[in-house]
């Protein structure tokens, strides 16, 4: 059977790895180009080769077909080898499979310090011979916690279902894999599931496991550590950079999505200079969490060219909102976004999460209202769209929720 939409979701993965994650070497292979020799080569040849040191993260992303061999061993006991399925494998030909053996038997050799499978596909929960768990994550996270998953090799592995399960091809957002598209909406939307500070791969993992069957979706996603692993954590995303043992594993891949367009052209007059100093030294301070700073310096620079600096300036003002909102500081954290709309008023995510303060504060019909903003910016903005049906119904306008909220499922 030909599945609809692994392209779309590995499309989707690498764009966000690369856009959000600062991930900058992606080797992304669709359709035709998904060989077997080529799915080997990855992980035989690529990943066992110089170019991945004990200072670099690995993700590996899979989405297709999967199968399991079921037979008998010579004790005559049950056994089960697992498989990717290539593009040009012939059916029924376990040789043109790729065999799960292969795949983490060579992330085990991988030189990278921190490495992730994510397998959607079916019975892919069978990259487990027994799930494996990791260091327990303390309620609130110490110094003591960062430096143990940092330092720590870790192999780790996000499953879309158990090893007797199928993946379904489709799921809320039709065009994305069931689970890719949950996932795909933790990456995007900035997800703290915890509200700890912090998005490691068992965040990712723990989150799907729970909230996959909550939409009625037969899949039961499984993740822990494979052998070869010391117990460190795949670290997606920091919230609080306010820890400075993180700061040095991030500020070099993320600070290359915050060069200014003078730096890009290479060629500074004297006015870009003063520019390109106050927003390279709000970056530092924005990567680190210290949003009072950056704000700081990037008013500096829009005194100087607020053409350059008011997209790192609204930005700021937005990201100290998203923290402020995460601490269930529902005031501040509207006083953050009405700054970055002020800056930016096209900024429909700026509006939206402006409502979601005004909704915490039981205030339905300003919510309302700024969600019409972000809406009337973007009239595809299937968040937009949902917080407004809670809005609505609220209020009881339960008919118009009903609307605003089949077209957020349309979106998804």
């Amino acid at each position: 059977m030909k599945l609809t939409n692994p392209i779309n979701d590995a499309k989707a993965m690498a764009t966000v790895l690369k856009e959000k994650y600062g991930f900058n070497n992606i080797q992304l292979l669709l359709d035709n180009d998904a060989t077997k020799e080529k799915l080997e080569g990855i992980f035989k040849d690529y990943i066992r080769g110089d170019v991945i040191t004990n200072k670099d993260r690995l993700l590996v992303y899979y989405s297709g077909h999967g199968i399991i061999r079921e037979g008998t061993n010579n004790r005559g006991q049950p056994s089960e080898e697992s498989f990717l399925i290539p593009h040009d494998a012939t059916r029924g030909v376990y040789a043109s499979y790729v065999d799960m053996e292969t795949i983490t038997n060579n992330c085990g050799l991988c030189n990278a310090k921190h490495i992730l499978l994510i397998l959607d596909s079916c019975y892919s929960g069978s990259v487990f011979v027994t799930p494996r768990g990791g260091v327990e994550k303390p309620k609130k996270i110490t110094d003591e916690y960062l430096k143990r998953i940092i330092s720590k090799r870790t192999i780790q592995a996000v499953a879309a279902t158990d090893n007797a399960q199928v993946a379904l091809d489709r799921g809320l957002n039709s065009n994305h894999g069931a689970f890719t598209g949950l996932l795909l909406d933790i990456l995007n939307d900035d997800m703290d599931p915890d509200n700890d500070g912090i998005l490691t791969a068992s965040d990712v993992g723990s989150y799907l496991a729970r909230n996959i069957p909550r939409y009625k979706i037969p899949q039961n996603p499984i993740s822990g550590h494979l052998p070869g692993s010391d117990f460190g954590e795949f670290i997606f995303n920091v919230f609080d950079f306010s820890k400075s043992q993180l700061s040095g594993d991030f500020d070099d891949e993320r600070r290359k999505r915050y060069f200014n367009e003078a730096n890009r052209r290479g060629v500074l007059n004297d006015e870009e200079q003063t520019v390109s100093r106050l927003v390279s030294e709000g970056n530092d301070y924005f990567l680190k969490g210290n949003f009072d700073q950056a704000i700081a310096c990037y008013e500096r620079a829009k005194d100087a060219n607020p053409e350059v600096s008011i997209p790192y300036f609204s930005d700021a003002w937005y990201k100290k909102g998203f923290s402020l909102y995460n601490l269930k500081m529902w005031n501040d954290a509207l006083k953050c976004y009405e700054k970055a709309t002020e800056l930016k008023p096209n900024y429909a995510k700026a509006w939206n999460h402006m409502g979601a303060c005004w909704f915490k504060l039981k205030k339905f019909h300003k919510a309302i209202e700024c969600y019409n903003k972000s809406l009337a910016i973007n009239e595809n903005y299937p968040d937009a769209w949902m917080n407004k049906s809670f809005a609505l119904e609220e209020i009881g306008q339960s008919q118009d929720a009903k609307k605003c909220l089949e077209r957020a499922e349309k979106l998804q």
